[in-house]
């Protein structure tokens, strides 16, 4: 069986979000859980960014300028997110992980998915290589698990 090389790099780019949570989960020193988990969230809104550019292409194509405006919300949430997690992080006021933070770890995963549900509407599946969706719907999961499994802990 021949696997394509978008599949091998899609979960070769899964593997830092488990990464991330793995170090969260079995660091005792609350000064490296700030860094690992301000690192996985910089991870995901990097991962995010790059999904809007998808639908930014479909959108560009189609000449479709309300999904250009939604193609960009990824960058501009994400962003907010990480300003205000590293400010909750770093001020001092906080210890790691208090509730706002794990709001804001909940909706990075939460924005996985509902991109997710915003492509599955906006985009031609067809148009994409064989496995692309399923490929997409798998890295999703991972991904949102990884935030999900950080806020169990």
């Amino acid at each position: 069986m021949r696997v394509r090389l978008f599949k091998v790099l899609g979960y070769t780019g899964a593997l830092p979000f488990w990464v991330f949570a793995t170090l969260i989960a079995t660091t005792y020193n609350p000064h490296h859980v700030v860094v690992v988990s301000l690192a996985h969230m910089i991870y995901g809104s990097m991962i995010l960014s790059f999904l809007g550019g998808t639908l930014w292409m479909r959108a560009l194509q189609d000449e479709n300028k309300i999904l250009m405006s939604v193609a960009m919300l990824p960058t501009i949430i994400s962003g907010f997110i990480i300003m205000a997690y590293a400010i909750l992080q770093f001020s001092g006021m906080f210890a790691p992980m208090p509730l706002a933070s794990l709001l804001l770890y909940m909706a990075v995963g939460v924005l996985f998915v509902m991109l997710m549900l915003i492509e599955r509407k906006a985009l031609d599946y067809s148009t994409f290589p064989k496995g692309y969706y399923c490929l997409r719907k798998n890295l999703t999961i991972l991904a949102a698990l990884s935030y999900l499994i950080v806020i169990m802990i």
